[in-house]
């Protein structure tokens, strides 16, 4: 089963031709279903074009979503080792830096390699070397980034004296963009939840058992050849018709 929104698409278009047939039917079509008939199929018809609408708009808001967030978490890495560098440079922010540094290697998701640290080690204790590591795609992913931001900055906010001429990373400036990064992660969770339940009601109203666009093209055709007979015109007209 295809699970494209152009298969769907096309199967929603045969179920019109379908309701278009027997909607011109007369004596008029009359199964002993009435959820078959042509009112009641015809609005489950509509309710399935707008549930397609549906899940086509979330998928564009998804992906626009996903492409802003992931051009915000670059800029947050990037102002996140600037004030790391800035805070560094000040010796009374020493006690402070360590605690900052921590999150700030999170936030940039770096971790120090184990076999270069080792070697440096024994090479004379020199400070290990620090490499990015691999980090997921996932809403997760990017809430424990935001969720370290969010802490980095909350220990800016309490730097006495905290004041660089870069108004890029004054404490007001990080403070607003980490409410604006937590804010827009949020959003593209809500909305790929949203778009996981219409996917799922979409999946129902096509291929549910007895009730699915499915299920109700095959019972229509049988209750065109219940009603009209197998040799009549109406049913000529939907017996080739193929799901």
């Amino acid at each position: 089963m295809s699970t494209s929104l152009r298969s769907f698409a096309n199967r929603l278009q045969k179920g019109r031709v379908l309701f278009i047939a027997v909607s011109g039917f007369s004596p008029g079509f009359a199964p002993a279903d009435g959820s078959l008939a042509p009112g009641p199929f015809g609005a489950s018809l509509d309710a399935m074009s707008s549930l397609l609408d549906e899940i086509g708009s979330l998928e564009t808001e998804i992906s626009s979503s996903r492409t802003e967030r992931s051009a915000m978490a670059k800029a947050v890495r990037s102002l996140t080792t600037r004030v790391l560098g800035y805070v560094k440079a000040n010796a009374a922010w020493k006690l402070e830096f360590p605690r900052m540094k921590e999150l700030g290697d999170r936030v940039r998701n770096v971790r120090a390699s184990s076999r270069r640290a080792k070697m440096a080690a024994a090479a004379g204790g020199a400070s290990p070397v620090r490499e990015r590591a691999g980090r997921g795609a996932g809403n997760g992913s990017f809430a424990e980034m935001a969720s370290s931001f969010k802490s980095l900055v909350a220990l800016v906010n309490g730097l006495a004296g905290f004041s660089p001429p870069d108004v890029a990373i004054s404490a007001a400036s990080l403070t607003a963009l980490a409410g604006q990064f937590d804010a827009l992660n949020g959003q593209v969770g809500t909305a790929e939840s949203a778009l996981d339940a219409a996917k799922q009601a979409r999946k129902a109203a096509f291929y549910e058992e007895g009730t699915g666009l499915a299920a109700k093209f095959a019972a229509i055709k049988q209750s065109v050849k219940g009603q009209y007979g197998q040799n009549s015109t109406e049913y000529a007209q939907v017996s080739g018709m193929r799901w």
